[in-house]
């Protein structure tokens, strides 16, 4: 009965490091999936801050020409007497 109960005992041992070496598999899959998702959004935030420029020099661009446009339409007053 000792032998028997050492066997099993063995075999659910046996049974937990295989479990845990699955998890370990998995939990280091894991961290290779997250490894790669961090360098693609280094990627996409580099992307984002150029896009960021361009937007932002747009916007200065025809800022500045509605500046322009707006000067040359208004008309002197004249004073009428």
């Amino acid at each position: 009965m000792n032998d028997h109960y050492l066997d099993t005992a063995g075999r659910v041992k046996t049974r937990h490091y295989q479990k845990l070496a699955s998890e370990l598999k998995k939990l280091s899959e894991g961290i290779g999936e997250t490894r790669t998702l961090f360098a693609k959004l280094e990627g996409d935030l580099s992307s984002m801050r150029t896009l960021a420029g361009l937007h932002a020099a747009q916007f200065m661009a025809f800022t500045t020409m509605e500046d322009k446009v707006d000067s040359s339409t208004q008309q002197p007053s004249s004073k009428d007497s």
